[in-house]
């Protein structure tokens, strides 16, 4: 069973590191989704992409997934769309019996539970 902790990315480079320095022992990858536009729909840079060398102990178990298709809709919407964007990529690495740890950056699991 491989576990995959998963999640999007928006500019939070501080929270990032922190959720990858914690979740660490708990997980064998990090699948990281980043739009080129916001919730809101507004063009965005790709943060996590300009910040990568940052996360370089991490480097072997990240998973970015750029999401460069725009969508026009609603805020809920475009979020719900750049996460089955994210999810079909991902489906790529995964198998029936592996564990994923979805949620937001924010959202950050006690991964002794």
């Amino acid at each position: 069973m491989t576990t995959f902790d998963v999640f999007l990315f928006y500019n939070e480079v501080n929270l990032c590191e922190l959720r990858m320095q914690i979740m660490n022992p708990a997980v064998d990858y990090f699948v990281i989704g980043e739009a080129v536009e916001t919730h809101s729909g507004l063009r965005k840079p790709m943060f996590f992409d300009q910040h990568r060398k940052l996360f370089a102990e991490f480097e072997e178990k990240i998973i970015y997934v750029p999401i460069e298709k725009r969508f026009e809709g609603t805020n809920f919407e475009r979020d719900r769309f750049q996460r089955e964007e994210l999810f079909n990529e991902l489906s790529r690495y995964c198998n029936p019996d592996d564990l994923l740890v979805i949620g937001d950056l924010d959202e950050i699991p006690n991964p002794d539970v």
